[in-house]
C-alpha cells in the first residue's frame, strides 16, 4: 500500500482526531504519524486560546517533549515559506491552514512564539509535577526551590515504609500486610530490598496487575496462575 493509500485510509480517523471540542484517545503503530497528529492538535488548540501556556502537552521524556515542539516551530516556519499552490494532499492542506491560524493568533496576542519557544507547554511528567509544586508551596508542603533527581531509590524506600506502616492501621490492607511481614519472619529490610527492586521492574508486571488490584483474590489467583 502506498503512502496516498494510506492518507486516504485513515483520514476521517485523523480529522476526528482533530476536533478540539472532543476527548480522543489515538491508538496507532510505530511510524504511523501519532506525533505529528498530535502535534496538529496541539496547534488547534494555541489556534483558539488567549496565551499559549494555556495548551498542555505531557510526554514520557524529555527528548519527546523537544521533538515535539522542534516540530511544531517546523511546522510553523513551513507555513511561512510554502507555496499554498504546491501542497498537494488534502492533510498538508490542513497543516497549512492550522499553521496559519495560530501564525494569526500569534500575531494579534503578540506571543512571538517563534523568537520565545519556551512559550510551549510541553513538558515531562516529572517537569509538570515540579511545576505545580512550586507554585502551590502551601499544598505540596515544600517551602523552597524543588529538584528533580534521578536517584529515586530514596522515593522507593519511602513509598514502602509508607506502605508497611499500614500495618498498624484499621484498613482492609493491613491484615494482608501483617501476613506478609509473618511471611518474611518480620525482617522488614528484607522486605523492603526485595519490594524495591520489584518497583525498578514494575513496567515488566504492572501492566497486568492494575486491572485486577481492586480485587485481591482475583489479583492473587492471576499471580499464582503465573507461578505455576
Amino acid at each position: 500500500m502506498t503512502t496516498a493509500e494510506k492518507q486516504v485510509v485513515d483520514f476521517d480517523a485523523r480529522q476526528n482526531a482533530l476536533d478540539i471540542t472532543r476527548s480522543i484517545a489515538v491508538q496507532a503503530p510505530a511510524g504511523s504519524g501519532k506525533t505529528e497528529l498530535l502535534s496538529l492538535r496541539f496547534l488547534k488548540l494555541l489556534a483558539v486560546c488567549q496565551h499559549p501556556e494555556e495548551v498542555l502537552a505531557i510526554t514520557f521524556t524529555k527528548k519527546a517533549a523537544n521533538e515535539m515542539a522542534q516540530r511544531i516551530l517546523n511546522t510553523l516556519e513551513w507555513a511561512q515559506q510554502v507555496d499554498p499552490i504546491a501542497i498537494e494532499t488534502q492533510l498538508d492542506r490542513d497543516k497549512y491552514e492550522i499553521a496559519n491560524s495560530v501564525l494569526a493568533q500569534d500575531a494579534k496576542e503578540s506571543w512571538q512564539l517563534q523568537q520565545s519557544p519556551n512559550r510551549l507547554r510541553i513538558q515531562t511528567i516529572d517537569s509538570f509535577c515540579n511545576f505545580l509544586a512550586s507554585r502551590l508551596p502551601i499544598l505540596s508542603h515544600f517551602g523552597g526551590p524543588l529538584q528533580i533527581s534521578e536517584q529515586i531509590d530514596d522515593c522507593y524506600h519511602l513509598a514502602i515504609r509508607n506502605c508497611l506502616k499500614l500495618l498498624n492501621e484499621d484498613l482492609p490492607i493491613s491484615a494482608a500486610i501483617g501476613k506478609l511481614m509473618l511471611h518474611f519472619d518480620n525482617d522488614s529490610e528484607k522486605l523492603e530490598s526485595l519490594l524495591t527492586n520489584l518497583l525498578k521492574q514494575r513496567e515488566q508486571w504492572i501492566g497486568d496487575i492494575v486491572g485486577v488490584a481492586s480485587f485481591p483474590e482475583q489479583a492473587m489467583d492471576y499471580l499464582a496462575a503465573n507461578l505455576l
